[in-house]
C-alpha cells in the first residue's frame, strides 16, 4: 500500500511490500501518485526493491570524488572545530582517490 505525503515543498511517497519500505521525494503529488502505482506494480512482478530503488536516484552529476572533497574541505571543513585534523584526513583521500569508486 502507498502512503502519499505532503512536505513543506513537496511530496514524498512511501511504498510498503513484502516488508520492504521504498520512499522518494517529488514536486508535485501527482508525480508522487504516479510512482507509487509503477513502484508498487513492479514489486508484484517480482523486481528487487533494492533495484527500485537505484532506478529511482538521479544520475551523478559527473564530479570526481577528488573534485567533491575539495568543495568540501573548503566549504565545510573549513568552518568546523577540529578543521585541520579533518582536512589532514580528507588529503589523505585524495591521495588515495583511484582506490574509491563512487557508485
Amino acid at each position: 500500500m502507498a502512503t502519499i505525503q505532503k512536505r513543506k515543498k513537496s511530496w514524498r511517497a512511501m511504498v510498503r511490500r513484502k516488508g520492504k519500505t521504498v520512499t522518494a521525494t517529488f514536486d508535485t503529488k501527482a508525480q508522487a501518485e504516479a510512482w507509487a502505482i509503477s513502484t508498487e506494480a513492479k514489486i508484484l512482478e517480482g523486481f528487487v526493491v533494492e533495484a527500485i530503488v537505484r532506478e529511482t536516484l538521479p544520475p551523478p552529476e559527473g564530479i570526481s570524488m577528488t573534485e567533491a572533497l575539495k568543495r568540501y574541505a573548503d566549504e565545510v571543513s573549513s568552518t568546523k572545530r577540529g578543521a585541520r585534523w579533518e582536512q589532514i584526513r580528507i588529503k589523505a583521500f585524495m591521495r588515495n582517490d583511484s582506490q574509491w569508486h563512487v557508485c
